[in-house]
């Protein structure tokens, strides 16, 4: 496991802030520790604690005073000393995959809060097992090529990185989907950007979730529908949406049914979205809860929801745009 921050063994001055190198203020302050005068906090008796040379005894005594002085005359030398959390090691070696969500897994001191980079931006926080210090988190990753690190956070403050991995993703989700998600899954544009075709109909299962990717596209045939009964996720944005449209060549309005988000699913969090020629844009018990998030950035150009979309909480607090 990699190390944690290493501070020059012996450097105690300036007192809260070493300035990394040896001198007579820091033998001054391990001669207060000696004394008692001054009581040395758990890192400064790690620091301070210098003899027998090689071999600290975790005691501070006369001993430390001479093997300090000595290396601060250039006599002896000192190792660094090891000071916070080990980084933590990932245990995926670089290569290609075609799993998404891909589960990484990875090992730190144990229960320690650990912060996840997916392509240079914190994706996700998990812990540490108190027992062996084994983490895992489900990553979303993006077509092509993925860089991935973690770090400790400890008091808010984080720790030495792991090593990067690099993830090559391949897509080979088959583009035609019909029937039933059970699995946990992400659509992505992939190398050939050809849209997802759904025939007669998807129901995303409870405890299931789906997650759209930026520039996706979902062709739906005549009266299909895209049904949540766990969650879904939309993460388009404003210069790359995800598109749910028609399979039709000559579209229309009603051409397919719409999304149907179920009372009792896990919700959805459409962000970036156009949603065309459908009867209704998204159903749903589920949209009339007050201040609960769910359409964001999104242009329907058919009614958001079964009634008057006017009442839909997304209308009023995220500036959604509409045309009927």
């Amino acid at each position: 496991m990699a190390s944690g921050t290493e501070i020059p063994a012996g450097d105690l001055a300036p007192l809260d802030n070493p300035d990394g190198e040896l001198n007579v203020a820091d033998f001054l302050i391990l001669q207060k520790f000696v004394l008692g005068t001054l009581i040395p906090t758990p890192e400064q008796l790690l620091i301070a604690d210098v003899a027998p040379l090689g071999n600290p005894d975790g005691e501070l005594n006369a001993g430390d005073m001479v093997v300090l002085m000595r290396a601060i005359h250039g006599l002896v030398s000192l190792p660094p000393i090891q000071i916070g959390p080990n980084a933590p090691v990932l245990t995926v070696a670089n290569g290609t995959t075609d799993q998404n969500p891909y589960f990484l897994t990875g090992e730190s001191d144990p229960g320690q809060e650990i912060r996840i980079y997916l392509n240079g931006e914190p994706f996700a926080s998990t812990g540490s097992s108190v027992l062996d210090g084994t983490f895992g988190v489900q990553l979303i990753l993006e077509d092509g090529a993925n860089s991935i690190y973690a770090v400790v956070v400890d008091s808010g403050v984080e720790g030495p990185p792991s090593d990067m991995v690099a993830l090559e993703y391949e897509n080979n989700v088959p583009r035609d989907q019909d029937g039933l998600i059970d699995t946990n899954s992400v659509w992505t544009p992939g190398t050939s950007n050809e849209p997802y075709v759904i025939g007669a109909g998807v129901t995303v299962a409870p405890d299931t979730t789906l997650t759209l990717m930026p520039g996706k596209v979902l062709s739906f045939g005549a009266g299909a529908s895209l049904v949540v009964e766990g969650t879904l996720e939309v993460k388009g944005t404003a210069s790359n949406p995800v598109r749910f449209t028609s399979g039709s060549i000559w579209p229309a309005r009603g051409d397919w049914e719409g999304i149907n988000v179920k009372p009792d699913s896990g919700g959805a969090v459409i962000d970036g979205a156009i949603i065309e020629y459908a009867r209704n844009g998204i159903s749903g018990e589920f949209l009339r809860k007050s201040g609960h998030p769910l359409v964001r950035k999104t242009h329907a150009r058919t009614p958001l929801a079964t009634g008057n979309p006017a009442t839909n909480v997304a209308v009023r607090d995220y500036k959604n745009r509409y045309r009927t």
